[in-house]
């Protein structure tokens, strides 16, 4: 049984940076509230400043920790497969756009994961057994259509895992998060989440022990090879 604590006990665990640095991104988010242009546009400034300083503190903080144990989950889910070069070097003159493969960003990889829980190297390999994977793929690419031409949000979309809830808590877990009863869990995100809507502490709880499992095994599921005859 969990004792529910009435103070804010949680201030006490959670890095301080970190909770800033969310603090910054939910008080931008709520600027498109604002109908005064002038006053919006001030706002956007000053706000701006904010998330530059928490960034840079932030990652000042992120390399402070030696052996992070879910800082490496946004490289997992975009690893590519065996045969893919690790950087896309594109030939073109300097300064350039360029239309590049959609399935190569981290973002489009990021869906899969989002979506089903499985990382991109995962789903590939389920594509070369089953025609049936084919119908997640589909999904992802109309996902990231609704995304990219603005019918739709990570915020928006029907996912596994709601995108800003999943990189909150995964940032949030090295810096104090996991160690937090139910009860802390809730009045921090309460606070601290850009959605800035009401947490239930039992989905939390939840959601804090789906992603733990999920990030944890991670980069074994991705030891699979998807090199041909391997």
């Amino acid at each position: 049984m969990t004792t529910r604590l009435l103070s804010d006990d949680w201030r006490a665990r959670v890095n301080t940076v970190y909770v800033r640095y969310w603090l910054a991104n939910k008080a931008n988010r709520s600027l498109v509230k604002i109908t005064d242009k002038k006053k919006q546009a001030a706002a956007w400034s000053r706000n701006y400043k904010e998330l530059c300083v928490t960034s840079r503190l932030l990652n000042a903080e992120l390399a402070k920790i030696k052996r992070p144990e879910f800082g490496n989950a946004a490289l997992e889910i975009a690893k590519p497969l065996d045969g893919e070069p690790t950087r896309w070097r594109l030939k073109g003159k300097p300064g350039v756009g360029y239309i590049t493969n959609p399935e190569a960003s981290p973002m489009f990889r990021t869906l899969v994961f989002l979506k089903y829980g499985v990382t991109f190297r995962e789903l590939v390999c389920e594509l070369e057994r089953s025609p049936k994977a084919f119908d997640k793929w589909k999904r992802v690419h109309a996902a990231y259509h609704k995304m990219r031409w603005g019918d739709g949000s990570l915020d928006t979309i029907k996912l596994k895992f709601n995108f800003t809830h999943f990189k909150i808590m995964v940032q949030g877990l090295d810096f104090g998060l996991k160690g937090l009863n139910e009860f802390e869990l809730e009045r921090c995100l309460d606070e601290i989440c850009p959605c800035s809507q009401k947490h239930s502490r039992h989905s939390l709880k939840k959601l804090r022990a789906h992603i733990i499992k999920a990030c944890r095994s991670l980069r074994v599921r991705n030891m699979r090879s998807t090199t041909v005859g391997a």
